[in-house]
């Protein structure tokens, strides 16, 4: 996926807590399954150049699980993953700092890295990235956990 090709990037921007995990990732990343969710249909073309994930645990990961999915989602700079919402519980926990993100309708805030964004299930919510990509760790239980979120408008 183009995404994949911000990852150097994101190891130089990676503090301290950080840098290890997205390390190993970039060097790792070769080896992993990448998929995207959505279509040009949907989003269009820049954003599916900018937006990738990989799960790690789960019903599409390399470890099986029917009770979680957990993997990584990477968006590229300058773009906005919209408010959507699904019927699974979601934690994200930002490997790198600069996105903006939103729960419902509060304002778009910076969160710090390495501290958890809990989303409860159908909870609308959104990123935004500014000039730099960003990474994060995300865990989904319960509900379907291959389910195409739906995007609220």
């Amino acid at each position: 996926l183009p995404v994949l090709s911000y990852l150097p990037r994101l190891v130089n921007k990676a503090n301290e807590k950080t840098k290890r995990i997205v390390k190993t990732l970039e060097t790792s990343a070769k080896h992993l399954t990448w998929g995207q969710t959505y279509s040009v249909e949907d989003f269009g073309t820049d954003f599916l150049e900018k937006y990738g994930w990989t799960e790690l645990i789960g019903l599409r990961g390399q470890i099986k699980s029917k009770d979680i999915a957990c993997g990584f989602l990477l968006l590229g700079p300058g773009i906005e993953y919209p408010k959507h919402s699904h019927e699974a519980v979601e934690v994200y926990v930002p490997l790198t700092s600069r996105a903006l993100w939103v729960q419902g309708d509060d304002d778009w805030i910076s969160r710090p890295t390495s501290v958890p964004i809990y989303h409860r299930s159908l909870l609308s919510h959104g990123m935004r990235t500014g000039n730099s990509p960003m990474l994060a760790l995300y865990l989904w239980r319960g509900g379907n956990l291959t389910q195409k979120s739906h995007i609220d408008q």
